[in-house]
């Protein structure tokens, strides 16, 4: 027969045991990505798509893939491994839903917009693993309207398919849903001092040269290029005060 304390210990140990297993941090995909905030209009632009976990493992990773009407992704692939996007279709009225054929649940998006979903090709994902960074490239629609920010242009969902078993016993596991702002354009300045060593008298008396870039989306023509610019703006870029003698340079762009 046990004593009373021998008990009491028994029990403490078995309290201990369960509190600590209902600790354990579930499967939660993470994304991580910085894509370009602007490009141009009718050329194609990529990013890395980083995917970690945090708790306990998460099986069959994917991303879903949610455009506006004009963005569309062109190309994904992981490691140099070229993978294959699942277009499911285009978001209508009255719903704007589609079913994610993966997971099977709905998802909600923008009129035209369109959803894609991309496997990893990788069973698993650990707490702690280095990012799984699958690269998107994405076509940016030559109509676009330039210089107007569009929000949540397009937006990634990570999602563990059978979530945090192998054979999906308690279903799919959702990240967050993340969109990114995007700005189309057609032309891009930049600024070049061609001086030696960018060194110079200081002083309103003293004049040099300078380096004015446009570079111009391939598909586009612009006629004439401008590049407007005051003392004051100037100065700020090169951080000279001084004249300044401008030249203006069209970049050649090739698909």
């Amino acid at each position: 027969m046990l004593s009373k304390s021998v008990c009491r210990q028994f029990a403490c140990t078995i309290l201990l045991t369960v509190s600590l297993s209902s600790a354990v941090i579930a499967d939660t995909p993470t994304l991580s990505a910085s894509p370009p905030t602007s490009d141009f209009v009718g050329e194609a632009f990529c990013f890395d798509a980083g995917l970690t976990n945090s708790g306990t493992p998460g099986f069959g990773p994917y991303h879903q893939i949610i455009t506006q009407p004009d963005f569309t992704l062109s190309s994904a692939d992981f490691l140099g491994l070229g993978l294959t996007p699942i277009s499911v279709g285009t978001f209508a009225l009255p719903s704007n839903q589609l079913i994610d054929p993966i997971s099977g649940q709905t998802v909600t998006g923008p009129t035209g917009g369109e959803l894609n979903v991309v496997r990893y090709p990788i069973g698993s994902v650990v707490a702690g693993q280095p990012s799984l960074d699958m690269t998107l490239c994405m076509d940016v629609d030559t109509n676009a309207v330039i210089d107007v920010l569009q929000s949540g242009a397009f937006e990634i969902v990570p999602v563990y398919e059978f979530g945090d078993t192998a054979v999906g016993t308690n279903g799919p596991t959702f990240g967050t849903r993340t969109g990114f702002d995007f700005t189309p354009m057609v032309i891009r300045y930049s600024i070049s001092d061609v001086t030696a060593e960018m060194e110079n008298p200081p002083g309103p008396a003293w004049v040099w040269n300078i380096d004015v870039f446009a570079d111009i989306a391939s598909n586009k023509t612009v006629t004439p290029v401008d590049f407007t610019a005051d003392r004051a703006s100037c100065e700020c870029s090169i951080r000279r005060s001084c004249c300044i003698l401008w030249h203006l340079h069209e970049l050649p762009r090739y698909k």
